[in-house]
């Protein structure tokens, strides 16, 4: 014992001899180096790092980072095609999840059971059309009737609801949808959120063999399956090009369409941007942004006063370029409204009788002693997070201008700024409060007279969203997706109004984009699935299943000012399936030249389809259906009067709800075959 205990005191004081040394080497090295001492050796190297945010050892390559040392949550590795899902990565195993897993740029090859049905073509003017296409656009199957039920998305884009397959619009024009979803009947291919055409566009956005012929698909009663449908050459129908001038330029439809917002009392003035080629414009007018338009002017200039409307309603504007070879789409617009004359009368001071004092003849030498005050004031709603930006209109004499501002309309006001110009920008210094609305008056001044106050108009800064508010997402609306709505969060303003008639104004800070995040329960990892300028979202990253397969959901709001927090989540679930029956059971030889197949009712099936192949992972074709309408009856039974025997075969059973669906998945089977040659 005793000598143990003196060879682990000897190995402890050599390690501390030898650990002290390390000590001395590190300081005196570091000791050098601030001295200035030379230092040989390598120079230090920067690496380019990528973000690695869903953690799978790739990165985004938009994400790029020079430094010597490697930090956390950065990785070497840039081939990350989406780097918010941890199962997608250059390299990884393909899923049957809808999702390019291994940034191949092929979606689940190889990794699904193959599809019964197959409806394939080429798109041929994918370069006409690409004008229209954006990087939301996809290809989508509708049913075809007479009235087929579109909506509107919050860009004026028609949008036809559906349930069954869709894909992205692929770059090289070829597609394919393999589906089992097609019940017999007619059906479409919608051209989904595509840009706008126009207001006046008759296009409907639908695969076509010819312009006005669209593409149709047929699902027979007695249709037999497997099959192909091949719709050959096809196009994405798109307005007609623009006219072109004489010289063979396109002609454009004028941009910076402009309608003043209450600046004058008597008109609205419609300004835009020259079209080249044009030599006149047609300008129109509608109610609403899809009300009728109307034509209401020609003219050579670029801007129109529309007057005799009543003050106060808003009116939607769009100008048409024209010349000798015809006129362009309508395409660009803004809408505008006559402001409502105030009550206040400016009384001017009586003639004295001097010269150039006489208010009916000026003397244009002199400064006039009355001013009027400045009309066309506008405050910048939320528009910059740094600043609130007045502007108003010239006054006539007038050499500067004193801008006000209180918290209410009938408080002291406070001068907050001179200026030669016709607009001010307001800070709003760090003791007010951020989020409240101020109210805002200009005076026009010169060396002999001050003007009264302008008309008020209110304005605040740009903050950074509050988390949006009120997220519901669907529970089994729709099969293969989940719909997920919301509402931008509202700050709150006080009631600052001395007399309650101008106060408590509403205010919705501009969100640029919203963030849509995912979770298969309330504390997991929350992932990034998109983002929309919307106030909804279609998750179609979703498995079709019988279980209760529940997601959570939060939305997050971003704008030039900042990012929201979380909103609060909600769950949503796409359409149940019925489950498959589970107890197939097939003869092995008992039958000579068939195969009878038994299975046990599943509460609620209106029919069940048959399914066989000669492997458990071969093709499966569909050979036949029965309607569940044997009563109270427990088991069913199909006879496969056409197999070779005695191959064997596997057997499936698929349950078909009310409304026509199967589930995805195959998954309980049975061997059998028949008895003969």
């Amino acid at each position: 014992m005793f000598y143990m205990h003196k060879k682990r005191t000897l190995l402890f004081f050599l390690t501390t001899i030898f650990l002290w040394g390390l000590l001395i080497g590190c300081n005196e090295s570091s000791s050098s180096k601030n001295s200035g001492s030379e230092i040989t050796g390598s120079k230090d190297v920067e690496n380019t790092w990528y973000k690695d945010a869903d953690g799978d050892g790739y990165g985004d390559l938009a994400t790029p980072l020079l430094q010597t040392v490697q930090p956390a949550g950065y990785v070497s590795n840039s081939g990350d095609c989406a780097d918010y899902d941890a199962t997608i990565y250059p390299g990884a195993a393909e899923l049957c999840d809808g999702k390019d897993n291994n940034c191949n740029g092929v979606v689940d090859e190889n990794a699904c059971e193959p599809a019964n049905q197959k409806i394939s073509g080429r798109i041929t003017n994918l370069n006409d059309a690409k004008a229209y296409i954006t990087e939301a656009s996809f290809l989508q199957i509708v049913p075809s009737d007479s009235q087929m039920v579109f909506t509107t998305d919050a860009q004026g884009r028609k949008t036809y609801t559906s349930n069954l397959a869709f894909i992205d619009i692929p770059t090289d024009g070829s597609f394919v949808f393999e589906t089992y979803g097609l019940v017999p009947g007619r059906y479409v291919i919608a051209v989904q959120l595509l840009k706008p055409y126009g207001p006046q566009s008759d296009e409907i956005p639908f695969l076509a063999t010819a312009k006005d012929q669209l593409a149709i698909i047929v699902i027979p009663e007695s249709g037999d399956t497997p099959f192909e449908i091949d719709l050959g050459n096809v196009i994405i129908p798109t307005p007609e090009p623009a006219d072109v001038t004489q010289t063979g330029s396109v002609l454009a439809a004028p941009n910076g369409v402009s309608a003043t917002d209450g600046t004058f009392e008597d008109k609205i003035r419609v300004t835009w941007n020259v079209s080249q080629g044009a030599t006149s414009y047609e300008v129109y007018r509608a109610a609403s942004f899809a009300g009728q338009q109307v034509k209401v002017a020609t003219t050579s200039a670029t801007f129109y006063d529309d007057k005799g409307l009543p003050c106060g309603v808003d009116y939607y504007y769009w100008v048409k370029a024209k010349n000798a070879s015809g006129a362009s789409d309508l395409f660009f617009n803004d809408l505008g409204f006559i402001r409502c004359p105030t009550t206040e009368v400016i009384i001017p001071d009586e003639d004295t009788g001097e010269p150039g004092t006489d208010p009916d003849v000026p003397d244009v030498t002199e400064q006039p002693e009355v001013l009027v005050a400045p009309t066309g004031l506008a405050a910048t709603d939320g528009l910059y997070p740094e600043k609130v930006t007045i502007t108003w209109n010239e006054v006539t004499g007038a050499t500067s201008y004193e801008v006000y501002r209180h918290s209410d309309c009938c408080g002291t006001r406070t001068k907050i700024g001179t200026t030669s110009a016709t607009s001010f920008n307001d800070t709003l210094e760090d003791s007010l409060l951020p989020a409240s609305i101020y109210y805002y008056w200009v005076k026009a001044t010169n060396t002999k007279t001050t003007s009264s106050y302008s008309d008020r108009d209110s304005g605040y800064k740009l903050l950074k969203p509050l988390r949006p508010i009120n997220v519901a997402a669907s529970d089994g609306t729709y099969v293969g997706r989940i719909h997920v709505t919301w509402q931008p969060g509202k700050y709150p303003v006080t009631d600052l109004s001395c007399d309650n008639t101008c106060g408590g104004l509403a205010r919705v800070d501009k969100v640029s984009e919203y963030e849509i995040y995912r979770s298969d329960w309330v504390k997991g990892t929350k992932t990034k699935i998109g983002t929309t300028t919307s106030t909804w979202f279609d998750d179609y990253d979703i498995p079709c299943s019988t279980c209760e397969n529940i997601y959570y959901y939060w939305i997050v709001a971003k704008n030039a000012a900042g990012t929201s927090q979380y909103s609060d989540d909600d769950t949503g679930y796409a359409y149940r399936t019925l489950p498959d029956p589970n107890d197939i059971r097939a003869t092995d030889g008992t039958i000579p030249y068939c195969v009878k197949i038994y299975w046990s009712s599943v509460a609620g099936a209106k029919s069940y389809d048959i399914f066989r192949s000669p492997s458990l992972d071969g093709i499966k074709t569909k050979i036949g259906s029965i309607l569940a309408d044997c009563g109270t009856c427990g088991t069913y039974t199909y006879l496969d009067t056409n197999p070779v025997c005695p191959e064997i075969y596997y057997y499936w059973v698929k349950s078909v709800d009310s409304k026509g669906y199967t589930g995805c998945r195959f998954y309980f089977n049975d061997t059998g075959y028949c008895a003969g040659d």
